[in-house]
């Protein structure tokens, strides 16, 4: 019923010359209802916004402390991965020398 009010409310404001005078008497009701209606929405488009705003920095927030966990993990591993691939080459490399000369020696 609200939804029709506003439809008749909106199609009277919009389809009124500007050169007619408005002197009927249910005029200023239709003005003022939808000077209500306009308020209301209005209020409710910012709180809406505002909660809107609100979650978006919420999850911004959480999706921002999940990737620096994330990107963590994977420097401790590259770190780790970086260690082992150093240490065995510098076995291998040392086994090698020691062939080298273990075989130059003799």
């Amino acid at each position: 019923e609200q939804g029709g009010l506003l439809l008749v409310a909106a199609s009277h404001r919009t389809s009124m010359p500007s050169n007619v005078s408005t002197s009927k008497p249910w005029d200023g009701f239709f003005n003022k209802l939808l000077e209500r209606v306009e308020t209301a929405m209005k209020s409710d488009l910012e709180r809406v916004t505002t909660a809107l705003k609100a979650e978006l920095e919420r999850v911004t927030t959480a999706l921002k402390a999940e990737l620096r966990e994330d990107i963590h993990g994977v420097k401790v591993d590259l770190l780790k991965w970086s260690f082992a691939f150093w240490v065995g080459n510098v076995a291998v490399v040392a086994g090698i020398i020691f062939a080298l000369l273990r075989t130059a020696g003799r």
